[in-house]
């Protein structure tokens, strides 16, 4: 089962480990199971001269016969309140 699309995310924090925004960016590609690929996703901010740490998931997949996974949302919120943890987990639920 070849994933067809890939929605991944990317949530930043400044040099206070404070939040500065999330980005979302969806690739469409054909991957072959195992196969190593490599790629570049760009994002400039007004804040981003502050960047410090960023975190990058994988937050769904869409396979070849249909099915789609998503990522447990709760195991990606304990990973950002490990560096903000007051961190609104609203952030990843509200549309952005």
């Amino acid at each position: 089962m070849n994933p067809i699309a890939i929605e991944f995310g990317f949530v930043s924090f400044n040099i206070f480990n404070e939040y500065l925004g999330i980005t979302n960016g969806i690739a469409m590609v054909r991957l072959e199971g195992r196969e190593g690929n490599s790629g570049t996703w760009v994002h400039e901010t007004p804040s981003g001269f502050s960047f410090y740490t960023g975190i990058a998931y994988v937050n769904k997949v869409r396979f070849e016969n249909g099915e789609i996974w998503e990522a447990d949302s709760e195991i990606i919120i304990d990973t950002l309140k490990e560096i903000k943890s007051d961190f609104d987990s609203s952030i990843l639920t509200d549309d952005n």
